[in-house]
């Protein structure tokens, strides 16, 4: 019988100073349960996932610079595009929500932001956090 729990993720968007609008950072995931940081989520082989929310804690903590973040699965398939992050805050009633994604067994996602304004003089970092469904069919 499978198993469903969950599991968050972080992902940074470390962007360099002096970077100009539309500029394409890559994320980098962390496991908020142990740490481990990856370039991508990739679904055991014994393991749907889907990423069930999409959100920011607030825009200060967040977002000091906003932008939008496009999920790719397999580096193929663009799937969804958020709204700006700035509109993604927990707490935001009104904030989007988006179709499920879902990775079956073996399958990778990765994350971009595209900045939607210049950066300053300093280094800023965008997080977004993901909320993944997990159905582990090892039973």
């Amino acid at each position: 019988m499978a198993k469903t729990y969950f599991r968050t993720y972080e992902i940074q968007f470390n962007i360099p100073a002096n970077q100009p609008a539309n500029s394409i950072v890559a994320g980098t995931f962390t496991n908020l349960a142990n740490g481990k940081q990856d370039s991508s989520l990739q679904a055991p082989g014994n393991q749907i996932w889907e990423i069930v929310d999409i959100y920011i804690r607030s825009t200060s903590q967040d977002d000091p610079l906003d932008a939008t973040v496009t999920f790719t699965r397999d580096d193929v398939n663009n799937l969804i595009t958020t709204d700006p992050l700035s509109s993604l805050v927990v707490s935001n009633p009104s904030r989007p929500r988006y179709p499920a994604i879902r990775l079956n067994p073996n399958q990778r996602l990765s994350a971009t932001a595209t900045t939607l304004a210049a950066n300053g003089t300093s280094a800023v970092t965008d997080n977004v956090f993901v909320k993944v469904q997990v159905t582990d069919l090892s039973g």
